[in-house]
């Protein structure tokens, strides 16, 4: 086994894909498929599935893609040692769309005005693409809207949401009120998050505890974004389920109205996660720290 079988298997992995990954190293596919081979025939097990339409990692291969992930950071913290430099490390954040638009700006800014050489980089993604790169390393940690139970991953409470009827302020929708009735909402044109969201989850969560079928919804629209979610209730296209902490902006504009849900507040929780066994670097340790210490306030 050598680094460059292992780089050549990493890339593999994240991309799906024998070609993408030959071109994000600078080789040819024939050698990142005999590089993947020679790994399998060193090992004595598969580590990828290969379809027609993408390279999936087999359970030995997801094993394999963690421990992989950790050996070339190894290797690369070695070799800067070795060099003499200064090592800097950036922390690696994969957040969903509410933690990342509404909460991550003002935390790093707050952490650097302590930790000024820190530096941050910031993937985003649904809850699901979230708890995924921290499960293969990818990330350092996570911040989701929802727990989705996963090997390697640890979650931590972090902020409690809340969920909220948001609805265009015109004449069709005038006569909802707040604690508006689950069934009267579910009547409406709807418009719903993508399948990995946790707003999602949490919607279709809260509509089956009130007796109805998230099937059975006459859905207007299915968008991948909060904002494009509550400009299109603003414009009329319908109602939909939302956090109260993305719609604020758009209620003090006057854009959409805010109600609350029949059956008392809807709580949903944010959480924070990270790998259950790999250690993250003393500066993704302090910002870990950081964040379970200063929660923000909204």
């Amino acid at each position: 086994m050598d680094f460059k079988q292992l780089e050549a298997f990493v890339q593999v992995v994240r991309l799906k894909s024998f070609s993408l990954a030959a071109q994000a190293l600078f080789l040819t596919q024939p050698t990142v498929s005999t590089h993947i081979s020679g790994l399998e025939k060193e090992i004595g097990v598969k580590l990828i599935n290969r379809t027609p339409r993408e390279a999936l990692p087999t359970a030995a291969g997801e094993t394999l893609y963690e421990y992989a992930v950790e050996i070339l950071m190894l290797c690369e913290r070695a070799a800067a040692h070795a060099a003499g430099k200064k090592e800097e490390r950036v922390i690696v954040i994969a957040a969903s769309t509410l933690p990342c638009k509404h909460l991550l700006p003002g935390m790093m800014s707050a952490f650097r005005a302590s930790s000024p050489g820190a530096s941050f980089s910031v993937v985003a993604g649904d809850s699901l693409g979230v708890v995924r790169a921290v499960s293969r390393g990818e990330a350092d940690m996570g911040m989701t809207g929802t727990k989705i139970e996963t090997p390697g991953c640890r979650f931590v409470p972090w902020l409690d949401d809340c969920l909220v009827a948001a609805i265009p302020d015109s004449a069709p929708y005038g006569h909802l009120k707040d604690g508006a009735d689950a069934g009267e909402l579910a009547g409406l044109p709807f418009i719903i998050r993508e399948s990995g969201s946790g707003t999602r989850r949490e919607t279709e969560d809260y509509l089956r505890s009130r007796g109805i079928d998230p099937g059975s919804l006459s859905v207007a629209a299915c968008l991948g974004d909060p904002d494009a979610v509550l400009e299109s209730v603003s414009m009329g296209l319908g109602v939909s389920i939302v956090s109260r902490l993305s719609a604020t902006g758009y209620e003090k504009a006057g854009a959409v109205r805010v109600l609350s849900l029949g059956g008392g507040p809807l709580l949903r929780r944010l959480w924070l996660c990270r790998h259950a066994k790999r250690r993250l670097s003393p500066e993704a340790e302090a910002f870990w720290q950081y964040a379970l210490e200063h929660r923000p306030l909204f």
